[in-house]
């Protein structure tokens, strides 16, 4: 199998080896187009027409590798020949892999403490409520991750961040330096800046949501090259910004846009972005030089995972290792569970959480004593490698394979949990109790050596009054 973009709506699609040449229908815009050859492929990208020769001229020839050797260097493990479609027209929505179910792991439990409850008790008769709360949490990531563990074999390693510096195949254009909650940022030589190609490299669509139509372009704003007033991006972009019509070409609004009077050159040529008019007061891009020894350096923070995947797909093309890392941190990102969240409370949660290299989200639980508009700012992250926790100048992890156990104090509506150590007991959160409840069934689902029992709270100690107050 090999990967492809439908042409009207760049939807990614997986198509046999052999199918190069024959007709094929999108699942998602029912565009029918001609599957291109594995050759061919190699010659749609940007990467082809942005007169590389001139930005390459001081590399050696050696280093640059001819559609052939590419492809003959993108897979030493090939994937097993399928024949060839009998239809004229190939309904890509039919190629799905079979689900594997998971194997259900014994499940061990002990005597419980006099003190303890169990769920049933601890969830009381009170009914299930929408979430008013500020915890967002999706149970159908936990069959996901399950069924994810499930597949996963011994020999896979994980994606990490160091294989996005030193280890391809030659110089990309665009180089991934992080990916986190933020988004994705790149980086990419200012000599990019004489490549029109390059500067009309954007995707054409909502750098926020990703609609194709209705939008504005506006230029990066690099700002720590500003002279006079202009320190804030918001206000170049907004001074260049520009409708797009219908049917103009990224190329046709890069000739249109005026170069940006603030900043010197090269800086002052537009590289357009593109976002919504709906959403165009609620984006602004963040960007930044700096000087190195290879010259200087550009970076720009792309919020979008997938916008951020598109036009590293569209600059470096979709075959090298470094498309691929980031297609899978992309994946990790724009999970359902984690996009359910609003973005102002991953922000929020991007000051004391970030993804470790092959996790998934799979909930967030606000701590109690903060409204549902402070969410974001203490409380649980539930993924399927650990327990991360917040409040106030406290936080720590808890790791799913740690042989810990998770005490849920209740006290009414609420439950205060603490965590049992080996030689240590650690306060972490308070939760709405229903929070904990669901906390506790996700562990069980995890098959997670980390336990989780709730218990009533221990009576207070009978005052005695003072001496000097008592009566004689």
């Amino acid at each position: 199998m090999r990967t492809i973009h439908c042409p009207q709506c760049s939807v990614r699609l997986d198509v046999p080896d052999a199918a190069g040449g024959k007709a094929a229908r999108c699942p998602a815009c029912k565009t029918t187009f001609q599957i291109p050859d594995a050759g061919e492929m190699l010659d749609e990208t940007v990467v082809c027409w942005l007169d590389l020769d001139r930005f390459h001229a001081d590399e050696e020839k050696e280093e640059v590798m001819d559609a052939s050797s590419v492809q003959s260097a993108l897979s030493t493990d090939p994937a097993p020949e399928q024949e060839s479609p009998t239809d004229d027209t190939l309904d890509l929505a039919d190629a799905k892999p079979e689900p594997s179910e998971p194997e259900p792991a014994p499940a061990t439990q002990s005597d419980p403490p006099e003190d303890q409850l169990s769920l049933e008790e601890a969830m009381g008769e009170e009914p299930s409520q929408p979430n008013t709360h500020g915890s967002f949490v999706a149970m159908d990531a936990v069959d996901d991750a399950v069924d994810t563990a499930a597949k996963q074999t011994k020999t896979e390693t994980p994606v990490t961040h160091q294989q996005y510096t030193g280890k391809e195949r030659r110089r990309p254009l665009l180089q991934v330096v992080d990916v986190g909650a933020f988004g994705v940022r790149f980086r990419f030589h200012v000599r990019l800046f004489d490549l029109p190609g390059f500067r009309a490299s954007m995707p054409m669509k909502c750098i926020a949501g990703g609609e194709p139509t209705n939008l504005i372009a506006r230029p990066l704003p690099w700002v720590d090259k500003a002279t006079g007033q202009y320190v804030n991006p918001g206000e170049i972009e907004a001074r260049y910004e520009l409708n797009v019509r219908s049917h103009q070409s990224p190329r046709e609004v890069l000739a249109t846009m005026s170069p940006i009077e603030q900043l010197p050159t090269p800086f002052n040529q537009p590289i357009p972005y593109y976002v919504s008019r709906e959403k165009a007061k609620d984006v602004s891009l963040h960007c930044q030089t700096f000087h190195t020894p290879e010259g200087v350096q550009c970076e720009v923070v792309i919020p979008s995972g997938g916008y951020a995947l598109d036009w590293l797909g569209r600059v470096n093309g979709v075959c090298g290792e470094d498309y691929a890392t980031l297609e899978a941190e992309v994946l990790k990102f724009d999970a359902k569970a984690w996009r359910s969240i609003p973005q102002e409370v991953r922000h929020r949660l991007g000051a004391w959480f970030d993804f470790d290299a092959g996790e998934n989200f799979l909930g967030y639980f606000n701590d109690s004593d903060f409204a549902r508009s402070e969410a974001g700012l203490a409380g649980i992250v539930l993924t399927d490698h650990r327990l991360v926790h917040c409040k106030y100048h406290h936080h720590g992890s808890l790791q799913l394979t740690d042989e810990a156990h998770i005490a849920a104090i209740v006290d009414g509506q609420f439950a205060d949990l603490k965590a049992k150590l080996a030689n240590s007991t650690k306060r972490l959160v308070r939760l709405r109790r229903t929070d904990a409840v669901t906390l506790s069934n996700m562990l069980q689902k995890l098959n997670a050596k980390l336990s989780m029992g709730f218990y009533k709270p221990k009576p207070k100690p009978e005052e005695k009054p003072d001496k000097d107050e008592s009566l004689e």
